[in-house]
């Protein structure tokens, strides 16, 4: 299987000189399980695009965005390692595997005072202590509660967003994450509930596919929405 001239691996999780192919060493290992932690602590891969090409470019022409736009909790000292270990230059990453264990080790991840909070979506098969409908903010634990029926539009507030939504993404990085002032509804109807995206910039998708702009899907417990690039879960009961 691993014979030259033959890419193996996950496109996803490739390191740049994989998908360039380079020659490679264990700071291509490096490179992987910073790609894992980045991905553990904010619900997302630091390169995400439509296909796996698409991936591997951008993971060889952008940097990755800080983790703490998408998690708000991480601590800087925390941010600092994991772009260590996706620096695009083997060389500026940690020397060995061993290193970067140690100074992982040695930092908080998330503040103290938020550890209980983000504890409880670590998993998303746990489902949050909140009751009824509600949208639960991958990386903070933080709960969004929705009305029992009717409808509620999901987007970022401000002093001129007319109308004002009832799910304000804003104070959870819904600006740095690509939401619009009006970015989706969700609707209630018998059969369930409902979401459908508002023309958003950045579009919304439901568990990874993107939604067509007036075209209502149905959402079930445990679904994965994300608005642009802030990622929550749908609670129904």
């Amino acid at each position: 299987m691993t014979r030259e001239g033959v890419v193996t691996g996950t496109p996803a999780y490739l390191s740049p000189e994989q998908a360039s192919g380079e020659n490679i060493d264990h700071r291509s290992d490096i490179y992987g399980l910073g790609l894992v932690l980045y991905e553990l602590l904010t619900g997302h891969l630091p390169f995400e695009a439509d296909s796996p090409i698409d991936t591997m470019l951008r993971r060889l022409q952008e940097p990755p965005a800080p983790p703490s736009l998408l998690n708000p909790c991480i601590t800087p000292q925390a941010e600092a390692i994991i772009l260590r270990a996706l620096a695009r230059n083997p060389a500026a990453r940690h020397p060995t595997m061993e290193a970067l264990v140690n100074d992982v080790s040695q930092v908080a991840v998330i503040p103290e005072q938020a550890a209980a909070v983000a504890s409880t979506t670590t998993r998303l098969g746990t489902l949050s202590p909140a009751a009824g409908p509600r949208l639960v903010v991958m990386g903070t634990g933080a709960t969004l509660r929705l009305p029992q029926q009717g409808e509620a539009l999901i987007g970022r507030g401000g002093p001129h967003a007319q109308p004002q939504p009832d799910v304000d993404l804003g104070p959870h990085g819904g600006g740095q994450a690509g939401v619009s002032r009006r970015h989706a509804r969700l609707l209630y109807c018998p059969e369930g509930w409902l979401l459908e995206d508002l023309h958003s910039t950045n579009g919304t998708y439901l568990n990874s596919v993107r939604l067509q702009s007036g075209q209502p899907s149905r959402v079930r417990n445990g679904d994965i929405i994300r608005y642009g690039q802030l990622t929550l879960v749908f609670y129904e009961e």
